[in-house]
């Protein structure tokens, strides 16, 4: 599927102009502290006339964040109808100089003289194509199709179940003159567990999204935080700005750099929490689990206060006001947990935790006195899951040892006692629980499946 992706993307790129050979590359740029689309846009005004281009057809249409570079696409329309399927690329290094020009606008290109017909048709015409029911209330813009001549239609976007079409219906005869695929197997860059223990990316299908344009999925919406206030030191869940996380290709991919430094933009580690969340997700679903609730996932959580940004070294997950369940992962000071894996999927297993086993989000009291241990059951159940899953006993290896030195937890070198060895706080108490689910686990081996102990895999 990897190589699928690839091809489809080099067809993109050839339908878009580059393998005609307009692959400019631009020297002698001064470096620019300006958003970069603004960059881009000032750059094209330019230049527009040495590259003989109408910049008045071109408008940024989208910004794809890179670790090394800046990528501004531009769409081109004519007499203000948008071209379907061409765009060109402005690309910029970190200091904002122009270094490429990737593509460039069509030229000759004129909206056919006519009335077009009523947008509804456009839409019957693709419900019949389809064999569909689409939503009464679509509104399908004009677009035009280049050719010789080029072609005014309707942009129909249909949803059949899960899978997205674009419809091309021409304006004029209410013929269907193309029908586009726009879904794909949505590929994403990830670490396997964490970069301490599987330093390279790689590129893995992300399963079970439903929806062709952003991170959403059975297991969760993933978003990135853009801003949070201050609450007592912490980002407020309750008040915080989050954008969607786009793709990162015209395939519908997911593929951007790891981005290890502290870095406010970064999207890839969004698309590493959906893949992990996902699969501690489709795990306890093997197990019998079904989420009674919807769960939001937040990269890149930090506040700020007057314009200032705080890190936060931590994850954590929450209830949230709306009934939903939270996981909240931070952008902290030196490093991003949301590359960790197993922490990751550590916040997931609260939520699992919470809603199958009862008062175990509380210390407890009786006539002996307060019972910190159901507290300690959480976060060892929490360490033990995703540690099977991923088939090594330490958590935090990553995340938790760039935050302090000797804090990760090894479910395999743990002589702990209970209650000698009890301390009142649940991450340690929980050691005990997470190094008695891996023992039983070593000894059982990792085949038998019990259960709340074993793979099913």
């Amino acid at each position: 599927m990897r190589h699928l992706s690839v091809l489809l993307f080099t067809m993109t790129l050839t339908i878009s102009g580059i393998a005609q050979g307009s692959v400019r590359r631009i020297q002698g740029e001064s470096a620019s502290v300006l958003p970069p689309s603004v960059t881009a846009a000032a750059f094209l005004q330019r230049n527009a006339s040495r590259f003989g281009w109408d910049v008045k057809q071109l408008a940024a249409v989208a910004r794809v964040p890179a670790a090394k570079r800046h990528i501004v696409v531009f769409g081109q329309n004519v007499q203000g109808v948008p071209v379907y399927g061409h765009n060109l690329k402005v690309e910029m290094d970190l200091q904002g100089r122009v270094t490429h020009v990737w593509g460039e606008p069509l030229k000759d290109l004129a909206v056919p003289a006519g009335t077009p017909k009523a947008p509804e048709l456009a839409v019957l015409a693709a419900e019949n194509t389809l064999n569909t029911l689409l939503p009464l209330d679509l509104d399908p813009p004009l677009v035009l199709l280049p050719g010789r001549p080029a072609r005014l239609a309707y942009l129909v976007v249909a949803w059949v179940g899960l899978k997205k079409f674009h419809v091309l219906v021409d304006a004029f005869t209410m013929n269907v003159i193309l029908i586009d695929r726009a879904w794909f197997n949505a590929q994403g860059r990830v670490y396997g567990i964490d970069p301490a223990r599987t330093p390279d990316p790689i590129d893995v299908e992300l399963a079970n999204l439903t929806s062709a344009d952003s991170l959403v999925g059975r297991a969760g919406h993933v978003w990135n935080c853009v801003t949070a206030t201050d609450n007592q030191g912490m980002p407020d869940p309750e008040n915080m700005e989050v954008e969607e996380i786009a793709t990162s290709d015209a395939t519908g991919n997911f593929l951007y750099d790891p981005v290890l430094t502290l870095d406010y933009t970064d999207f890839a580690a969004a698309v590493n929490l959906y893949y992990h969340v996902d699969r501690m997700d489709a795990h306890f679903r093997a197990l019998g689990y079904t989420p009674p609730v919807d769960v939001t996932v937040v990269a890149n959580v930090h506040s700020e206060t007057g314009g200032t940004k705080t890190p936060m070294d931590n994850a954590y997950y929450t209830p949230l006001q709306n009934g939903n369940d939270g996981l909240f992962v931070g952008q902290g000071t030196n490093v991003d947990l949301a590359y960790g894996g197993d922490v990751v999927m550590h916040e997931m297993t609260h939520s699992v935790v919470a809603h199958s086993a009862i008062d175990l989000g509380v210390q407890q009291a009786d006539q002996y006195g307060i019972n910190r241990m159901p507290l300690g059951l959480h976060e060892g159940l929490a360490d033990y899951f995703p540690a099977s899953l991923n088939d090594s006993p330490v958590i935090g290896a990553y995340s938790l040892e760039m935050i302090q030195p000797g804090a990760s937890r090894d479910l395999s070198n743990n002589d702990k006692v209970c209650p000698d060895d009890m301390v009142g706080e649940e991450h340690m108490d929980g050691e005990l629980i997470g190094a008695l689910n891996w023992q039983v686990r070593v000894a059982l081996g990792a085949e038998f499946h019990p259960r709340g102990h074993g793979d099913r895999r």
